[in-house]
């Protein structure tokens, strides 16, 4: 796979000029690439945001218009521009997309696919395209489902922020319309954190009972007050030791997966949606036990991994 690169604490967004029947469509797996802020100079004028599609996506008219749209740490829109569906088809599977000002050009020798318009918050923002990219310290993430949102530190002058493999987001030396390089890693929002700047704790999944309805198993989970604006993450529910399946293996089944938003103080119950495994084993058990096991993080862009004892009943 090529370039998956994001650098810096921008979101990158087609969410707002995109349908909500955009998200089943074939067109959104492009992610936010890479995103560079200024030059080494501090000249703003040489910008650019990138993307990248891993695969060969048709991008239909039917769903058209496609763009990116730019908000700042508090979720304001503060402008978009339409990208040609066409370009965004043809280098879809095989490079990155560049939206570039044209200092960027000059500046790299290289020429954007499409001329970047809106401007780029420098101390902290937004980028998204279905999914979103932040960088530095956010205190109202946009929603947006779809590939995901990452998050970054604000690069400084001259580097860019850049996605990596792991969807993790580094600040390097800028790359645009070429492979991503790993660089550092600096703190996402500095002093933040919450509660004078203690450590994320992540979320609470108290000990409960998950009665199942409609296939879905309800997992209620808490955002600790101190957290910097919200936890954001993803729940999996296992069986707390390995059973025996309708095969006849014994093995540890995942049950269902759930990603979660959630403000900081406030406490949500996730429909978990149960796997086909987790289906077969609840109609052969009334019961099963289980554990949830949530990695989240909150504005800092701190990671902590927490869990908790689920009872999953059938309904």
């Amino acid at each position: 796979m090529r370039r998956l690169g994001i650098s810096v604490a921008v979101v990158l967004a087609g969410l707002v000029l995109l349908p909500a029947a955009a998200a089943q469509a074939t067109f959104h797996l492009n992610k936010v690439n890479e995103v560079m802020l200024a030059s080494a100079s501090g000249d703003s004028n040489v910008r650019f945001v990138e993307y990248f599609d891993p695969s060969s996506e048709p991008y239909p008219p039917t769903f058209a218009p496609y763009g990116l749209a730019i908000y700042d740490a508090a979720g304001h829109k503060l402008g978009s521009q339409t990208l040609t569906a066409s370009k965004l088809a043809s280098a879809s599977g095989t490079r990155p997309f560049l939206i570039s000002t044209p200092q960027a050009d000059a500046a790299f020798g290289v020429t954007g696919d499409e001329t970047l318009t809106v401007t780029l918050p420098k101390t902290a923002g937004q980028a998204c395209y279905y999914s979103c990219i932040t960088w530095g310290c956010i205190t109202s993430f946009v929603s947006t489902s779809g590939t995901g949102s990452f998050h970054g530190a604000v690069p400084a002058n001259g580097m860019s922020a850049q996605r990596q493999s792991n969807d993790s987001v580094q600040i390097a030396n800028p790359t645009p319309k070429a492979t991503n390089v790993s660089g550092t890693s600096p703190t996402i929002c500095p002093g933040g954190g919450g509660g004078g700047g203690s450590a994320f704790a992540g979320v609470k999944i108290p000990k409960q009972t998950a009665k199942v309805k409609k296939g879905k198993a309800p997992v209620s989970v808490s955002c600790p007050a101190k957290a910097k604006t919200s936890c954001v993450g993803k729940l999996v529910l296992k069986t707390a030791k390995a059973v025996t399946t309708s095969s006849g293996k014994k093995k540890v089944v995942t049950l269902g997966k759930a990603s979660f938003s959630i403000a900081a103080g406030k406490t949500k119950v996730l429909k978990v949606k149960l796997s086909k495994g987790g289906k077969n084993l609840l109609a052969a058990h009334k019961t099963v036990k289980s554990i949830a096991t949530a990695t989240a993080h909150d504005a800092t862009g701190k990671s902590k991994t927490t869990s908790g004892k689920v009872k999953v009943k059938r309904g």
